[in-house]
């Protein structure tokens, strides 16, 4: 899965391993440091490290794809998509690979590892990120503070660039904040203001947003936050679109605006949520809820012709024209409820034919008629991907399910089932 846009907690700096199979981007300020989850988040893996098979050493592909789980000890291991064992628990953190590559973290360096376990890239930078349109963020020169407060080891400061899969300097390091790139393009930030650069690293919009974009460029236009300083008041209705050459699309008049996806966007106006065309006309009224307090959530998008919205604090799916197509019985997710917000994640669009939905504090998964496939068990997970989805079985213990809810990896040692 590729580099997703930051979560609320990631532009708060403490970073949570939510839905994502991939390393999410990084948010304009200090970063938390992973290396020491809690004890819940550090479930011992031996029984099941113990008992899983070892994937065979010769002939494997190094552009296979690899997937993350936890060892003993908080060491991290990497499985192929048929649950054995590729690269023993031997990183101190890892992430499922992206592009042919895994980024993977030793002795406080990252680097990244190919699809038959070998380092293809070796631990060099302080900081390093999920490979996404071929090329990764990585930097250095970063320093690191334990926050009382937070109790969590905080990374400040630090220049970032872009590496290819080769492992070669693209872009040199000299950014204080980095997005990855989507569409052939990043937003980039001198530490006071936002800009984007193309991929030689060339401005094709000088910094001059204040406010960092919460989204990449969809359809060649980007929701950009165009009031100057940043304002919490509901009536402040700032944001427009602009293109790649910073050009106004859409005039600012939007309390929140979304990504496009299937030809419309998702816009709040007014307090409610609707669509819009990449004209800026209106495809679908505003008359969803949001109810969120945060102007940076990430809102709903089509896909696979439905897309999940909310009413009366209950979610649904509506089709492109806005006809509701499953009623809304659903409840919030969890990072929803945490968060207080519209934003449902990823995994509740469509993917592959499945949604994900919460029924009595649990998630499972819907197919297009609404029907539950995969019965709610779960605290949270991600959308599918080639066939595979992560869910977190309990506390910090996290495992891959198939389309029919049977197991690739089953966190839970089987004395525990």
């Amino acid at each position: 899965m590729e580099m997703k846009p930051a979560t609320s907690l990631q532009r708060l700096g403490i970073t949570s391993l939510v839905v994502g199979l991939a390393v999410a981007a990084t948010y304009a300020g200090p970063r938390a440091d992973h290396r020491n989850p809690s004890k819940q988040e550090r479930p011992t893996m031996d029984p099941v490290i113990a008992s899983a098979p070892r994937a065979p050493k010769e002939g494997r592909d190094p552009e296979e794809r690899l997937l993350v789980v936890y060892g003993r000890d908080g060491k991290k291991a990497l499985i192929d998509t048929q649950g054995r064992i590729v690269v023993e628990p031997e990183f101190d953190w890892a992430f499922s690979s992206a592009e042919g590559r895994a980024a993977v973290e030793r002795q406080r360096l990252w680097g990244y590892v190919d699809g038959t376990g070998r380092v293809v890239i070796e631990p060099a930078w302080q900081e390093a990120y999920s490979f996404n349109d071929g090329l990764a963020i990585v930097a250095n020169d970063i320093t690191k503070t334990f926050n009382k407060s937070l109790g969590l080891t905080v990374q400040e400061g630090g220049m970032r660039g872009y590496i290819d899969r080769a492992g070669k300097v693209v872009i040199p390091p000299r950014f204080r904040e980095a997005r990855s790139f989507s569409d052939g393009v990043a937003w980039v930030s001198d530490g006071e203001r936002w800009g984007l650069i193309d991929r030689t690293g060339k401005y094709l919009i000088e910094p001059r947003y204040q406010v960092e974009p919460f989204t990449g460029f969809s359809d060649g236009l980007c929701p950009v936050w165009q009031g100057g300083e940043w304002s919490s008041e509901e009536s402040a209705e700032h944001f427009g679109y602009v293109d790649k050459a910073g050009a106004a699309a859409t005039p600012a008049q939007f309390r929140a605006a979304g990504s496009f996806s299937e030809g419309v966007a998702a816009i709040v106006k007014g307090g409610k949520l609707g669509f819009i065309d990449r004209s800026g006309k209106v495809a679908i009224e505003p008359r969803f809820d949001w109810g969120s307090v945060s102007t940076n959530t990430r809102l709903p998008t089509f896909s696979e012709g439905l897309a999940p919205v909310s009413v009366a604090g209950r979610y649904g799916f509506i089709d492109r024209t806005g006809r509701v197509a499953i009623e809304p019985r659903f409840e919030r997710s969890r990072e929803a409820a945490a968060f207080g917000s519209f934003d449902p994640g990823e995994a509740m669009e469509f993917h592959e034919g499945l949604a994900a939905v919460t029924v009595g504090g649990k998630t499972g998964f819907i197919d297009k008629e609404g029907k539950m496939i995969i019965t709610p068990q779960f605290l949270r997970v991600g959308s599918f991907e080639k066939g595979i989805a992560r869910v977190e079985v309990s506390g910090g213990e996290w495992g891959y399910i198939r389309p029919d809810g049977s197991f690739i990896w089953n966190p839970v040692p089987a004395h525990e089932h």
